[in-house]
């Protein structure tokens, strides 16, 4: 079960609890702050996102730890008693923000979850997916068409020629034109000669990538004028 459905579907702890000292300050911070952080308010979008990543992981954390706190009471610690519990337990449900107040990086998120939910039937929300199992080309396909509908700005997750993560285009690979494809910087082969700086992807299609800053350039040993990026390199 989804331990954001258990805490839905729970009432309190089975127990009394005894709670590291630091954590119970922090989950006590966290509630008071939720009461402030709503949509609708005077509350940016980025603010919604960045509260909402910190909460649902305080939540993940609480839920991993209880059975730890139970064995192995924390010392010093903090008793939570079942009574107490009450309260506490019934504002552990997820906080969700809405599409249109998401920001990038909160995106990210939401689609890596869902990308291993996709991929491995869970996610590190303990959902499960009742489904046959895409594969992470099946699944970043999938994620492509959330982005359409959710409009985001500037990020594109894509799964790299010869890879299997999911990754951020715009961090890490580049696009080639004849494969149709995306290629890892990692990958791409080195093609060099004195008139021209270029690489190509490692499908062997041979498309010329034309460096920016000479990082992929390897020259002769000797001073080297590369005519793509306008960099006079000295070796």
């Amino acid at each position: 079960m989804s331990f954001f459905a258990w805490f839905d579907l729970a009432h309190s702890f089975r127990e009394d609890i005894v709670m590291p000292e630091e954590d119970y300050n922090t989950l006590r911070t966290l509630l008071e702050q939720r009461k402030g952080i709503t949509e609708g308010g005077n509350v940016s979008g980025k603010d919604l996102c960045d509260f909402a990543l910190r909460f649902n992981s305080f939540i993940r954390y609480l839920y991993e730890s209880l059975a730890t706190w139970s064995n192995e009471p924390p010392v010093p610690g903090v008793l939570v008693t079942v009574q107490e519990s009450e309260y506490i337990v019934k504002q552990l449900s997820m906080m969700y923000v809405s599409p249109e107040n998401w920001t990038d990086g909160y995106y990210e998120v939401m689609m890596r979850e869902v990308f291993d939910l996709m991929t491995t039937g869970t996610n590190r929300n303990k959902d499960l997916f009742h489904a046959e199992l895409l594969t992470p080309k099946q699944a970043a396909e999938v994620i492509g068409v959330f982005s359409e509908w959710l409009g985001t700005k500037g990020v594109e997750l894509v799964i790299p020629y010869g890879g299997h993560e999911l990754l951020n285009a715009k961090d890490c690979c580049h696009w080639c034109e004849r494969c149709e494809q995306y290629i890892h910087d990692t990958d791409i082969k080195v093609v060099s000669k004195l008139d021209v700086c270029e690489g190509s992807c490692p499908e062997g299609c041979a498309e010329p990538y034309q460096c920016e800053s000479c990082d992929y350039c390897a020259v002769p040993e000797e001073q080297y004028f590369c005519p793509s990026c306008d960099n006079e390199i000295d070796l």
